[in-house]
């Protein structure tokens, strides 16, 4: 019986089954094409962010060098071999302090002979005085017995004669005077040379440089040779940079200055502007003026020579609102039916002769929607930028993206 059972019922079973296979594939294949052909709508997703509140600086980038605030370079006035050294480099000088000795020997040789050539000039001044004092009694005694005579004697010749002689010997007598004064200018510039064989520091410092080694011989003919360098005060230096003339105008006398030089990476250095210079100069055809940063070199990490990157604070705000400079850029989309096409407006152009103004539009997101909105900007500093005119938990659109629904 159970056989008989079986071999009624299984056709319609599988009928059926396959009745709702084919079902199931119509109904498919007909909601994929509907969803196929029906017109997508489009969605449009926005990025935003909120205003917070931060510093702000706007600063001017330059790169300088850095240099003690007084350095001297030491020379010699005198041509000679250098006999000792009492200072090297580092060392700390004062002012006076011997820093090295030319050999002198030469010198005190020319020394001694022009105050010998003194003295001989000296006795023959001498002896002409005695000479002159002769002179001089002959010319009066020969004068007086000619008056005395009435002209018969002496002759007028012999008292001319005597006369002559008084007045060379009075000549000679100024002639020897000017030679001592001579010799003793000469002695004197010669005792300046022995002077000048013994270099000392005309400052307190520290010496950054000698060029000299002993035995090297200092050729000081035609100009002062540079034997040492020395810098004053390396606690105090100055680092000047140039600044662009479309930027020498933001520059202040005691705006703040922060650099980093590449010998500490990871250190800021603190400073201030402490001069700035009238006068400019031209290299390929940009206009820039120098200006000196005064910085404090307390622990002598700095040192003379070092290329040094400094930011100058032109501009600075604390606890202000703040937002991205990118929201500035927004603008939605404009879209226009024209074949199944769109297309953006292009931005508005700057009419010449239009003055920049510090009011600007960003777009809020309002229910879901954007809306514009005029804000005021001040500072920035390339990233972010200070604003006015919105609360701190604005939604503001940065940028738009468009899908599919």
């Amino acid at each position: 019986m159970q056989e008989e059972i079986l071999e009624v019922v299984r056709p319609k079973k599988i009928f059926k089954s396959f009745l709702i296979i084919v079902i199931l594939i119509i109904s498919t294949g007909g909601y994929l094409s509907y969803r196929y052909f029906q017109p997508q709508e489009e969605r449009i997703l926005y990025i935003t962010t909120t205003p917070f509140i931060g510093d702000i600086t706007n600063s001017i980038s330059a790169t300088g060098t850095l240099n003690p605030l007084n350095e001297v370079q030491i020379g010699s006035q005198v041509s000679g071999i250098i006999d000792k050294l009492y200072v090297d480099t580092n060392d700390l000088v004062k002012k006076g302090q011997i820093l090295a000795k030319i050999n002198d020997q030469k010198i005190l040789h020319e020394l001694d002979r022009r105050k010998a050539q003194l003295k001989g000039v000296k006795a023959q001044l001498m002896a002409l005085k005695s000479s002159l004092k002769d002179k001089k009694w002959q010319f009066d005694r020969l004068q007086k017995l000619h008056k005395e005579s009435k002209g018969k004697f002496p002759s007028f010749a012999d008292v001319q004669n005597a006369q002559v002689a008084y007045e060379m010997i009075k000549a000679d007598i100024l002639n020897k005077e000017a030679n001592i004064q001579e010799i003793k200018a000469n002695i004197k510039s010669t005792q300046i040379d022995y002077d000048n064989t013994i270099i000392i520091s005309p400052i307190d410092g520290v010496v950054l440089v000698r060029s000299i080694d002993v035995g090297q011989t200092v050729a000081a003919s035609f100009s002062a040779p540079e034997l040492f360098k020395v810098a004053q005060n390396l606690e105090e230096m100055k680092l000047v940079v140039k600044i662009s003339e479309s930027d020498i105008g933001k520059i202040k006398i005691g705006q703040k200055v922060e650099f980093s030089v590449d010998a500490y990476p990871h250190k800021i250095f603190e400073a201030f502007v402490d001069k700035i210079n009238y006068g400019s100069s031209v290299t390929d055809n940009i206009v820039s003026y120098e200006v000196t940063i005064h910085v404090q070199n307390k622990d002598l990490l700095l040192r003379p020579g070092m290329s040094a990157t400094a930011n100058i604070k032109v501009e600075e705000a604390k606890n202000v609102l703040l937002l991205p400079v990118s929201a500035l850029y927004y603008s939605p989309k404009i879209k226009t039916q024209n074949n199944n096409s769109s297309f953006f407006t292009p931005p508005r152009r700057k009419k010449i002769g239009e003055v920049k103004t510090k009011e600007k539009n960003i777009w809020l997101l309002i229910h879901q929607k954007p809306q514009k909105q005029n804000i005021k900007t001040g500072i920035s500093d390339g990233k972010n930028i200070q604003i006015e005119g919105i609360s701190e938990g604005a939604l503001v659109i940065l940028e738009e993206k468009s899908g599919a629904s």
